[in-house]
């Protein structure tokens, strides 16, 4: 036995003595080795953080100062005083952020010219009409303007003087003229900031969209006390039609489809009064035609003329004023007079190769929505007390469901030979559903113990439907 283990230990020794340094030997290549790989790998990441560091670089000094690439830009006419000359009329809705006054609309006519692809200058004179509304008094004010124009679109995505839309920053200075019966003539500075949206619509004219805040001194100063501060802010939101002088400019025409709407329905306001009178009693009824165009298949302007109707308040049998004088009594109506310019969106075709665009495709159905201003003529009855009579500039929105019809409906004349000639009638009838939202502003008397006018307006819920036939084949 003490053989045997003699035997083991002398065979371990010789073991340990020729297979540890090749045991040693392997465990270091494998050490080296991955030593190897993590020095490669630092290597690799070094340069990695280099290339993005490049890049980064790269694209901070492509996009440094908004210096970023613009596409290139056409050629801009340079010519006479008219080149890229344009004249805009614009009708507006004017608020001052006051109590003491009321909106009123604002209409002006501005002569512009741009003096490089991107900068600018529009002259306007202007005049707006409005309530003081401790007395009832109107108030006017004429002004001059001057601005700048900044053609952000241009900047940004190359210069093209027929594209379908442009965006301009507009700032500037102006004086104004207040006039007031009985009072002297006053005048104020002002300044203005805001934006222009431009839409080419037709050769030659664009649609002008444009909201601005406008700072001015309280150039009023009426001896009394809620007339404290020396400064004023104002806001309007105003559209407008220009024509451009310069022929370079025209531009092609942009429109794809024309269409022709005729559309009637109910029309509710919502107040205490007309719940007092009960949803299905206070209903009235409502009718507008109008002509619209299609840009772009998903986008579409409208413009609509029409009127509605509803009933606002009842008097009851038998009712009495404070004094025990009978008032008439009955149901009382509002009536408005109406011009909409509205634009268009279709949900379904504003992106395409979706299941909503292949429904539109196939099925024929579209949803849209609806938003623009609206301007008109309001008459509110009441004998008991007066008829509020005001012209109005307000907003419109609603959404339209349009389903085609008759897109198989063939007419065919035949001969015995064999000759077929087929129609295909009706193509482009679509019948349209639109629930629609008003908001109507005006003031009022509101025959307080000071007999103050004071600032309402009726929001107006309504549902038509009707019929809109599209021209041309293009959605057909």
């Amino acid at each position: 036995m003490h053989l045997k283990h003699a035997y083991l230990a002398a065979v371990m020794a010789l073991a340990l003595l020729t297979g540890g340094p090749a045991l040693r030997a392997q465990k270091k290549e494998k050490a080296d080795d991955k030593k190897k790989q993590e020095q490669t790998q630092q290597v690799q990441n070094q340069n990695a953080r280099k290339d993005r560091s490049v890049k980064m670089n790269q694209s901070v000094q492509s996009y440094k100062l908004l210096g970023r690439y613009r596409p290139k830009n056409q050629p801009f006419h340079k010519g006479g005083f008219f080149a890229n000359t344009y004249v805009t009329a614009m009708g507006a809705a004017y608020r001052q952020f006051a109590n003491n006054y009321s909106n009123g609309p604002y209409a002006s006519l501005t002569f512009g010219k741009w003096l490089t692809p991107f900068h600018g200058m529009e002259l306007t004179a202007g005049a707006c009409s409005f309530k003081d509304n401790y007395d009832g008094v109107r108030m006017y004010i004429v002004e001059p303007r001057l601005s700048y124009l900044f053609n952000i679109s241009a900047y940004a995505g190359g210069y093209n003087p027929e594209s379908l839309v442009e965006l301009y920053a507009k700032a500037g200075l102006g004086y104004g003229l207040y006039l007031r019966e009985n009072f002297p003539k006053t005048g104020s500075p002002s300044a203005h900031i805001g934006v222009q949206l431009n839409i080419h619509v037709l050769p030659g004219f664009d649609l002008v969209l444009e909201p601005l805040l406008e700072a001015q001194l309280d150039a009023r100063k009426l001896p009394r006390m809620d007339v404290w501060r020396s400064y004023l802010l104002a806001l309007q939101g105003g559209v407008g039609l220009k024509y451009n002088l310069d022929p370079m400019r025209r531009g092609g025409d942009p429109g794809l489809n024309w269409f022709v709407t005729a559309t009637g329905g109910v029309q509710f306001q919502n107040s205490d009064f007309s719940y007092d009178i009960g949803f299905k009693r206070a209903l009235g009824p409502s009718a507008v035609v109008g002509v619209g165009r299609y840009y772009t298949p998903a986008f579409a302007l409208r413009l609509q003329v029409g009127s509605s109707t509803h009933f606002w308040k009842e008097i009851p049998e038998g009712a009495v004023d404070v004094y025990g004088v009978p008032l008439h009594t009955g149901r009382f109506r509002s009536t408005y007079f109406f011009a909409r310019f509205e634009g268009k969106l279709d949900l379904f075709r504003i992106a395409p190769d979706t299941m909503l665009d292949l429904w539109a495709k196939y099925r024929q159905v579209g949803i849209s929505i609806l938003a623009g201003p609206e301007v008109g003529y309001m008459i509110k009855k009441d004998p008991n007390l007066y008829d509020v009579r005001y012209p109005y500039v307000g907003l419109s929105a609603g959404l339209q469901v349009s389903v085609r019809l008759f897109a198989g409906l063939y007419l065919n004349v035949g001969l015995s030979a064999g000759l077929q000639v087929s129609v295909r009638l009706f193509a482009g009838l679509y019948l349209n559903l639109e629930p629609h939202v008003g908001i109507i502003p005006y003031s009022a008397t509101s025959f307080t113990w000071a007999n103050q006018n004071q600032d309402y307006y009726d929001a107006l819920f309504g549902v038509s439907m009707g019929f809109e036939y599209r021209f041309g084949r293009y959605y057909l």
